[in-house]
């Protein structure tokens, strides 16, 4: 903890913390520090009680017993919880869209028809992620 705040001593509730993970779950020191500097990373510099005692757990159950198992480790980790983010972006977009495009065909007066040429006309297709945004702004701009 000293090393990643320039020297500065760590809170007393940060030694707390870190003291209750080695007696609970009785993981090595080297193990303990890339997990804390794992947290860190991950939560911007924000000794998280509850997160760092969940990935601790974790950890001991997988029987992590050295710093080189818990960089692997940790980077499996990060990586599948990017893909799973990924994924989910990738959803939000297409329900956005699709309601967004739902609603646009209720629009009145032949004003979708309209907005869809206009959109087609700049570039953008029916198949584009971002149609249902625009012709959502569009539509709130007539």
């Amino acid at each position: 903890m000293r090393d990643i705040s320039d020297g500065a001593e760590p809170s007393s509730q940060d030694v707390q913390i870190i003291e209750n993970i080695l007696i609970q779950q009785k993981l090595p020191c080297s193990v303990l520090n890339v997990l804390l500097h794992y947290v860190l990373l991950k939560t911007n510099m924000n000794l998280n009680k509850n997160y760092i005692e969940k990935i601790a757990a974790h950890w001991a159950r997988k029987k992590v017993g050295s710093a080189k198992d818990a960089m692997l480790l940790a980077k499996q980790e990060n990586k599948k919880y990017k893909e799973i983010n990924e994924v989910r972006k990738v959803r939000k977009v297409r329900n956005v869209s699709e309601s967004s495009n739902t609603n646009v065909i209720d629009m009145p007066n032949g004003k979708a028809l309209k907005l869809i040429n206009l959109t087609r006309h700049v570039g953008f297709h029916s198949d584009d992620e971002t149609i249902g945004y625009l012709l959502n702004e569009a539509y709130q701009q007539l």
